[in-house]
């Protein structure tokens, strides 16, 4: 029961940050391709363009770490379990996970602790005069629905990465 609600709980995320990432690339697009008008049709320019676009670009990139770990895409996993002998790919399932989770552990509290400091420090943004926080926020949220996503894998004892695609299927791993 608790396995079918994590996978459902998963999905919910997945189409979530699907539509966040869509929007934020539109949005990211949308502001330097209005920038680019703005110079070179009309002499002028839009000083806070970058400032926003990076911003947009720094949430896609670390939501986009989370979209290709939950559709086991993520390019890094499969290069390192696709390097290992044939015999040790199925180790991937618990030695690589269990690797990923270290990591997204320290960065989910390296994450938390940059962005309070940022907040008590009350840093603002050059141009926008927003809280740098939200430029730094990025980190812990994707870490965190990261987290959620190795966890609920381990439990399923799944594969991070698409079996095909490193030269495995299923009743192989089992």
């Amino acid at each position: 029961m608790r396995a079918d609600t994590a996978g459902k709980i998963s999905l919910i995320f997945q189409k979530i940050i699907s539509k966040i990432i869509t929007l934020f690339t539109a949005g990211m697009v949308i502001t330097v391709s209005c920038n680019v008008v703005a110079r070179y049709l009309l002499k002028t320019s839009m000083v806070w363009a970058e400032e926003l676009s990076m911003l947009f670009f720094v949430w896609v990139v670390f939501l986009g770490a989370y979209y290709a770990l939950v559709t086991k895409s993520h390019l890094a996993l499969t290069f390192v379990v696709k390097r290992l002998p044939r015999r040790l790919r199925v180790i991937d399932k618990y030695v690589v996970l269990l690797l990923v989770l270290f990591f997204l552990i320290v960065l989910c509290v390296g994450g938390f602790e940059f962005v309070f400091g940022v907040i008590e420090l009350g840093q603002r943004t050059a141009l926008l005069k927003i809280s740098a926080a939200w430029s730094y926020a990025c980190i812990p949220a994707s870490s965190v629905l990261m987290l959620f996503e190795v966890v609920r894998t381990l439990f399923h004892k799944e594969a991070i990465v698409e079996l095909k695609e490193i030269g495995l299927d299923e009743k192989e791993v089992r």
